[in-house]
């Protein structure tokens, strides 16, 4: 659809098209700069390289023509619709950042914002604050090129700042970012590439002494450690025993300031909220009545990003999925309604992206990235290059998985600090099947 560009000024015109792509802005009559225009707009005319060369600017371009071109029109309510609409918007089973910003606007059009950024197009982002587009204005940040570029934004950052609101589009436009990954802006220029840091053996084990008195977490700390960058998968939790051994392990999570976010898709509220309630720097990720499948699949990928980012930053941080079966029942029927392939197709595609998400699990000398599936299915196990080594049958079924010899990402010899222990451990190992494991644990803690 064409733009009436009829009533700008020949400098901005000029600008306007140089900034978006047309060729010697400059030597085209007015008509021949409209033509041009629209037909890269409607994606007619391609786009040449930006140059410096030719007559430079004779003024900046304004902020609304820019706009004008990439953000499409009625993306979002209206602003009084928007206002009048902040006591419907939930804030149910969500960290703090999640919840609805109170400061709307203020008298000078100025918002606070955070959210995770995204691309939008080759010359704007998009910082959501629910981790996908909503119908509402300012939970939709719109950030420019040479901002994201300044301040080095990826995929999935959380990012604080400041924000403008245009009227002429119902947009809002970022005009400072102050905080990325909750570190000062400042330090994203120093950031490691996630993809360039190596698969590590790691080497620290989470410290656990938290929660010692609970018999699962003895077995683990003082036999089984598990290391920070590490592959788990936890079968066998009776449902009675789920929520006090996550309690637990989110606790000495929060002690050891790890990063955590917890993946539910198809779980009780109940038991989401009893977490967060707990623990308000839990960040969730949660498939609710609200969110389609598509926004939640975005949501999830985009969270995940987060976590590789602050591992750049030199952050610790794990994923903790709370049903990993339900997980892959919604990202096969999310795969069969976008893709429109057929169910075993979808069921493949599912499987091979929990086992890429299963495999960004990664550390170096100062941060990590450990991935926990809880309920995990024996397909996606058997993937996951996981070994069995403790099964406690003595206490409510509990099966714990680490990766100790195949994964890229664990070796127990390189975080077992107790030659002892280790010599108990792998005997342990060799008979696990024995009828007599209530003793052999015994034995092992003596």
């Amino acid at each position: 659809m064409s733009k009436n560009f009829e009533n700008m000024g020949i400098y901005d015109l000029r600008n306007y098209a140089r900034a978006i792509g047309v060729k010697s802005p400059t030597t085209l009559k007015r008509n021949e700069l409209i033509e041009k225009i629209n037909g890269i707009i409607e994606g007619v005319v391609p786009k040449s390289a930006v140059s410096k060369k030719g007559r430079p600017p004779r003024h900046k371009i304004n902020d609304d023509y820019l706009y004008e071109m990439f953000v499409a029109d009625n993306l979002f309510l209206e602003s009084e619709e928007l206002i009048n609409s902040n006591a419907n918007i939930s804030s149910y089973a969500v960290s703090p950042e999640f919840s609805f910003c109170e400061n709307v606007v203020n008298d000078n059009n100025i918002l606070d914002f955070s959210g995770y950024y995204a691309n939008y197009s080759a010359d704007l982002g998009v910082v959501y604050y629910h981790g996908y587009m909503t119908k509402y204005s300012s939970e939709n940040i719109f950030v420019n090129k040479s901002l994201f570029a300044e301040t080095n934004l990826k995929e999935g950052d959380f990012v604080q700042g400041k924000a403008k609101y245009l009227s002429q589009k119902n947009i809002y436009v970022a005009t400072e970012i102050e905080f990325v990954n909750d570190k000062t802006v400042s330090l994203s220029n120093e950031r490691k590439d996630f993809e360039q840091i190596p698969a590590n053996y790691p080497s620290v084990a989470i410290n656990f002494d938290a929660v010692s008195n609970i018999f699962d977490f003895d077995i683990i700390r003082r036999a089984f450690p598990i290391a920070k960058g590490a592959r788990v998968v936890i079968n066998g939790l009776c449902e009675s025993r789920k929520e006090k051994f996550l309690t637990n392990l989110f606790k000495a999570l929060d002690l050891n300031n790890i990063v955590t976010t917890l993946v539910s898709s198809g779980d009780s509220p109940e038991d989401i909220y009893s977490f967060v309630s707990k623990f308000p720097k839990l960040k969730v990720v949660e498939q609710t009545s609200n969110l389609t499948t598509e926004q939640f699949i975005d949501k999830l990928e985009l969270i995940t990003k987060n976590n590789c980012n602050r591992v750049e930053f030199g952050q610790d941080t794990a994923i903790v999925f709370y049903n990993t079966k339900n997980l892959h029942k919604e990202l096969c029927d999310g795969f069969i309604l976008k893709n429109n392939v057929s169910e075993l197709q979808a069921n493949i595609m599912a499987t091979n992206k929990l086992k890429g998400i299963f495999n960004l699990a990664k550390c170096d000398e100062n941060a990590s990235l450990t991935m926990i599936f809880i309920d995990c299915d024996d397909e996606l196990l058997n993937l996951s290059n996981c070994k069995l080594i403790f099964k406690n049958q003595a206490y409510s079924n509990t099966d714990l998985y680490v990766d100790v010899e195949n994964s890229r990402t664990k070796n127990i010899e390189k975080i077992f600090k107790n030659a002892g222990l280790l010599s108990k451990a792998t005997e342990f190992l060799s008979d696990l099947k024995e009828s007599n494991l209530y003793q052999k644990l015994e034995n092992l803690l003596s």
